[in-house]
């Protein structure tokens, strides 16, 4: 007896019939086609963007790692070699700094030259790894926090990684905000996706970026 030829599925609907961004289907034939078809809950226009708890445990997991040099760096100046030279008081014991007039002189102890500059190798290195690290991101889309939670930083007209210039241009927004406001800025940044449509920090909208799930990605790029 002779089977039956395989039903292709059935075209996907308007776009005005659904309540998600776009149908995904198979090709395959299936002996129900009425169920190939599912939509996620993104409405039309907008991207399925990673969930805020994603990105903040990624900007966890990159931020303790980056912090490791600048940490040990600090750690060296406190703790390494000392020296004993003359320096400046205030009248009341203080190390007089920052053009304080001195009312005497006394000894006061400092890091030794080695210790600082150690320490000054170690932040050189440190921002090295950092411009490193957010032009990895504006090439690939992915840092090893991104990677561990499977989220990717993308273009989001493209979804395509933004390229190392505009990741380095993040990476410096972010810097400026939060250092130039004492740090006001960059809370602000990093609370704007819990109000903000497309989920953008300020520095993803100056690179017209988003972070989305790495499988949305892989889907666009197949």
């Amino acid at each position: 007896m002779s089977q039956p030829p395989p039903v292709d599925p059935p075209a996907p609907p308007s776009p005005a019939s659904y309540p998600g961004t776009g149908y995904q289907g198979s090709s395959a034939p299936t002996a129900n086609p009425s169920n190939v078809y599912t939509w996620d809950a993104t409405p039309p226009g907008r991207i399925r963007t990673a969930t805020y708890g994603a990105r903040a445990a990624a900007f966890v997991i990159d931020t303790a790692l980056l912090s490791i040099l600048p940490v040990a760096a600090l750690v060296v100046i406190r703790s390494g070699g000392r020296e004993v030279r003359s320096c400046g008081l205030t009248a009341e014991g203080d190390i007089a700094v920052f053009g304080q007039d001195a009312a005497t002189t006394g000894l006061c102890e400092y890091p030794s030259g080695q210790a600082i500059a150690i320490s000054a190798m170690m932040l050189l290195v440190g921002v090295a790894v950092w411009f490193g690290h957010v032009a990895r991101e504006g090439s690939t889309g992915t840092t090893v926090g991104k990677s561990r939670l499977n989220i990717r930083t993308v273009d989001r007209n493209t979804l395509q990684p933004i390229g190392a210039g505009r990741g380095i241009g993040r990476g410096l927004v972010r810097g400026i905000l939060a250092s130039a406001t004492l740090g006001v800025g960059f809370l602000v940044d990093h609370l704007w996706p819990l109000w903000d449509r497309d989920q953008q920090t300020l520095h993803d909208k100056v690179a017209t970026a988003v972070v989305v799930p790495t499988a949305d990605t892989r889907a666009e790029t197949r």
